[in-house]
């Protein structure tokens, strides 16, 4: 059941991410509206691939290249990923044998897998009875000419088969009428349509359960059946407009299952007749100008953005417990990667520890790092009387390779624990990281569920373990060498500046104490949001204050996710003797220098980007005192 799971959980996704390519489509063909249907009916195969390729071949042209097309895909991926139960948050359960009876029972994406298949059985089922009628009728069919029969009872005409192609139309037609049905029939056969529409119909039958592809898949049919019309006015010209829709209606069988062959009169008569009326033969630059977007805009659906490196995660369970698969592919300039283990008390990082690291050769021929894929479980242990001990057993597991460790929490017991892996792919560019697993702990008997798409779920627990990876544009040698002020910076790293323990912290680190006594202010009703240092005494040289707080502001702001500004002030004599108060302003322009090519914030991400900042600034050991 697992693999079937894993199977209809790819389906999804791909549903999801077929879904701005579908939007694109309706508005081709919106747009190609007076253009000649076959082109319309080609950009169909662009919905096709999505919904049965997972990748397309990179290029430049692809559509999802467009960042709004990159937004709607991954809006329409977070939707997919909490249909299929995916993590939105942390579900914590309570501890001991609940929590293993819990994980024992049925899990939403196997019921979801159930129903597809049932439905999926349903739909087969019935195209097979329906081919099967379809062919008991045929049985009486006589021949009127090669490769053509006549059938008596037939509701309307159509073409059936790849390789034994024939056209089957009532008997008794009337000669004019018969031509007409015989070029539209002929028409389905030239292109293969039968074939066409038996894939469509499989995909149908898989995607039963998505409205868009059952849209989609009506559309297709009329699309199909328009630009049949059209071959047969191209051939006869005009004239047979008033004849040839007379037949349309005539036949017009209403809806059909989708198994049926290509019929003549099966698919949308009123539409298919106002297009017969008001059809006139495109001019050959139109043609070819309808012709040029349509193929355009298929190569455009059926391609993706140029590769870049990336890190996709999705849950994963094993014998040794429960997290993350990861699968990468880290391009140049990354030249190394870094998975550490973040523990968190209350929300505050306490400690940051690389667990896993691997770099490539200096002239970034190591390409056996540049694909990593692997498991990353968890499982806590438990104590006397079924509570949590406050250790985590962990196993990284990639290429029959297996590397073990224990972490240790803040306390030794907790009453729950649940698990978040990471949120599907993840685009690395340069030096960047990606969450691949989370397991939060509660104080609480019982346990509680958390439930936030816009807080961290590490800020709303007691405790809580998380693996990243971390991608540096440095060789391993120099990435995992960040300098031990770099590495006790990181691990303080704090998301709110209003947490003020955390602010402390950072301030002690970066020796700002050495600098004089100070008063911590800070501003976080509204934005931006400011800490200010106030120190209580005049400085001997404000020239080497500012510059040694500038660097340590800097800093702050790397450090303080939504950190807006830093200010600090100090008391000071003017011309006249006067006692005046100076405050000097510090944001993210000001952080800016010539060697640094990011924004300030982006040298918050790992202790090698970190350390980056700190040299920039001349900053490499905290001030003595």
């Amino acid at each position: 059941m697992t693999g079937l799971t894993e199977l209809f959980g790819g389906m999804l996704h791909r549903s999801a991410a077929a879904l701005p390519v579908m939007a694109a489509v309706l508005l081709a063909r919106l747009c190609l509206r007076r253009a000649p249907k076959r082109f319309g009916f080609v950009l169909w195969a662009a919905v096709g691939f999505r919904l049965l390729c997972p990748a397309g071949l990179p290029l430049p042209v692809s559509i999802f290249n467009s960042p709004p097309v990159q937004a709607a895909q991954q809006t329409a991926l977070a939707a997919a990923r909490r249909l299929e139960g995916g993590p939105t948050g942390a579900a914590v359960s309570g501890g001991g044998a609940a929590a293993a009876a819990a994980g024992s029972g049925v899990s939403a994406a196997e019921v979801l897998t159930a129903v597809w298949l049932a439905g999926l059985a349903v739909m087969l089922a019935w195209s097979a009875v329906s081919y099967l009628r379809i062919r008991r009728r045929l049985a009486q069919a006589e021949m009127l000419e090669p490769g053509v029969f006549a059938c008596p009872g037939l509701e309307t005409p159509f073409a059936l088969g790849v390789f034994r192609r024939r056209i089957y139309v009532p008997a008794g037609m009337e000669p004019e009428t018969l031509r007409c049905v015989l070029l539209h029939e002929r028409a389905h056969l030239r292109r293969l349509d039968p074939l066409w529409k038996l894939a469509a119909f499989l995909v149908l039958a898989v995607y039963w359960w998505d409205p868009a592809v059952w849209l989609c898949h009506r559309l297709f049919c009329r699309d199909m059946e328009m630009s049949c019309d059209e071959a047969v006015l191209r051939e006869l010209g005009p004239e047979v407009k008033r004849t040839y829709s007379l037949s349309l209606l005539s036949f017009a069988a209403g809806r059909r299952f989708p198994v049926a062959p290509p019929a003549f009169g099966e698919h949308d008569a009123k539409p298919r007749v106002k297009n017969v009326l008001r059809w006139k033969r495109a001019t050959p630059p139109a043609a070819f100008l309808a012709g040029s977007l349509a193929v355009i805009l298929t190569v455009s659906l059926c391609t993706d953005a140029p590769a870049g490196s990336w890190v996709r995660v999705r849950p994963a369970q094993g014998s040794e417990g429960v997290g993350a698969s990861v699968s990468s592919r880290l391009n140049a300039p990354i030249r190394s990667w870094v998975i550490y283990q973040d523990v968190y008390d209350h929300g505050t990082l306490i400690s940051s520890e690389p667990r896993i690291l691997d770099g490539f050769e200096e002239d970034g021929t190591g390409a056996s790092s540049r694909s990593l894929r692997g498991e990353l479980l968890c499982s806590p242990g438990y104590g006397a009387g079924g509570a949590l001990d406050g250790t985590v057993a962990c196993v990284f597991q990639s290429d029959g390779v297996s590397i073990r460790w224990t972490a240790e929490l803040p306390q030794s017991s907790y009453q729950g624990a649940g698990m978040a892996s990471g949120d599907g792919r993840t685009a690395l560019n340069g030096a960047g990281e990606a969450v691949l697993l989370t397991y939060v702990f509660s104080e609480r008997e019982g346990g509680v569920t958390l439930r936030s798409a816009d807080t961290d779920i590490v800020q709303l627990c007691d405790a809580a373990v998380r693996f990243r990876l971390a991608a540096s544009e440095e060789p391993l040698s120099a990435a995992g060498g960040a300098s031990a002020l770099a590495e006790e910076l990181y691990a303080l790293k704090n998301p709110y500046v209003g947490d003020i323990p955390a602010d402390g912290k950072l301030l002690t680190a970066l020796g700002v104490p050495a600098l004089g006594n100070y008063s911590l202010e800070l501003i976080t009703s509204r934005r931006p949001y400011v800490l200010t240092v106030n120190f209580q005494h005049a400085p001997e040289d404000p020239n080497a204050l500012d510059s040694e707080m500038s660097a340590r502001a800097a800093a702050l702001l790397a450090l303080i996710e939504n950190l807006d500004e830093v200010r600090w002030a100090y008391p000071q004599e003017d011309e006249n003797g006067e006692p005046v108060q100076i405050t000097v302003y510090f944001d993210a322009a000001a952080a800016r220098l010539a060697s640094l090519d990011q924004p300030v914030k982006t040298y918050g991400s790992s202790p090698q980007a970190l350390e980056e900042l700190l040299s920039a600034w001349g900053l490499s050991a905290p001030a003595a005192g």
